[in-house]
């Protein structure tokens, strides 16, 4: 169907590596028609397709390529989560789920834009497959652990706890709400995870990054990007996003969409993922 935006977006749900994933795909008009950089949006850890808003749908019009979105398992449309979450739940989702989603919808080189948690799944999978992709965009991912984070969490658990916070939650992830809260917030905050962090990952990564972060992030400092941009093999570039928190795709839309698209244009024209994919 077509949506405000001009542009062909379809949902459907398919399995990939043995769970039903409800996937959204984005088509604008207009869109190039070269073989890599199909953008490749990972929701946040309380996350789904839903939360991003119209973000992908304007982001893709922009750059004139065509996204996928997803559901993680355990949220919003897809298959239910049974086991727990652990604090190393990015693993399998860069090493199994996401070569099996890009098999099925045939997208070779994407572009990651991965928010949070889905921020540091790109960074995963960057450093897994390193020329894989083309490139990958990280707002406000974790690869170490703060006390920050922590603190921000057991807050999270408490907002949680009044009735209204909880209908809101569950209008994205119905009756699956409060275990994916509960088990998300457990991850984080059990004593396995105080020592976790992505370093020795990170050195793996050689594709160019845009690593976006709100200065004023309630759920991690700037030492998160100073990490990150220390450890890459790869370019790097870092965008800080001023009054803004942990969403600076919804507190600060037009500064987010305008530093992606002048990332990835800027890309193209001087030919860097070309250079890095061949």
């Amino acid at each position: 169907m077509t949506n405000s935006f001009g542009m062909q977006v379809s949902h459907e749900r398919v399995t990939i590596a043995g769970d039903t994933l409800y996937v959204r795909t984005i088509v604008p008009d207009g869109m190039y028609s070269s073989s890599w950089g199909t953008l490749v949006f990972l929701h946040k850890g309380l996350g789904s397709i839903a939360q991003w808003k119209h973000f992908p749908e304007v982001l893709c019009k922009r750059v004139r390529r065509k996204g996928i979105v997803y559901d993680r398992k355990g949220h919003g449309c897809s298959d239910a989560n049974d086991a727990e979450i652990s604090i190393r739940f990015y693993e399998r989702e860069a090493q199994v789920v996401l070569p099996a989603l890009f098999a099925h919808e045939q997208i070779a080189f994407p572009i990651l834009i991965g928010h949070s948690d889905g921020g540091t799944i790109a960074l995963k999978y960057a450093s897994l497959f390193p020329s894989a992709l083309c490139a990958a965009v990280s707002i406000a991912a974790h690869v170490f652990m703060e006390e920050k984070t922590r603190e921000a969490i057991r807050g999270t658990r408490d907002v949680f706890a009044r009735p209204e916070v909880r209908r809101k939650f569950m209008r994205y992830h119905g009756k699956e709400t409060d275990r994916l809260v509960t088990t998300w917030i457990n991850a984080w905050l059990c004593d396995a995870s105080a020592d976790w962090n992505m370093m020795e990952d990170l050195q793996h990564i050689t594709c160019p990054l845009l690593l976006l972060q709100g200065e004023d992030d309630d759920f991690g400092s700037w030492e998160q990007v100073e990490r990150i941009q220390a450890h890459v093999s790869g370019p790097v570039e870092i965008f800080p996003i001023s009054d803004c928190k942990h969403d600076p795709h919804i507190e600060a839309r037009e500064q987010t969409l305008a530093s992606i698209t002048d990332f990835i244009n800027r890309l193209e024209r001087n030919h860097e993922i070309q250079k890095h994919i061949e």
